[in-house]
């Protein structure tokens, strides 16, 4: 799984760094950089014990993406098909 985080970081790091969104035009979806920094985040609370380095290279990685990044939302917004409805009248 580690792996593929980091596979899919090299992926998305284009677009988190031009803060594009994962949303087609005119829909809403998760940006890039939240998608990235909650997969690091991740790697840094799973791997610790099993790749302690990975974890420290993904720490790092979401302290330099905080710290550049500040003014962008940087939470990953729940999945749509989660969010609480209104009741029916």
């Amino acid at each position: 799984m580690a792996l593929w985080v980091l596979a899919g970081g090299l992926w998305l790091l284009d677009g988190a760094v031009a803060d594009r969104t994962m949303a087609p035009e005119g829909r809403v979806g998760p940006a890039f950089r939240a998608l990235l920094l909650h997969r690091w985040g991740w790697v840094v609370r799973e791997c610790a014990e099993e790749l302690p380095d990975v974890a420290a290279l993904c720490e790092e990685a979401s302290g330099w993406a905080r710290r550049s990044w500040s003014g962008s939302a940087l939470d990953l917004p729940g999945y749509p098909a989660f969010q609480e409805r209104p009741a029916p009248s």
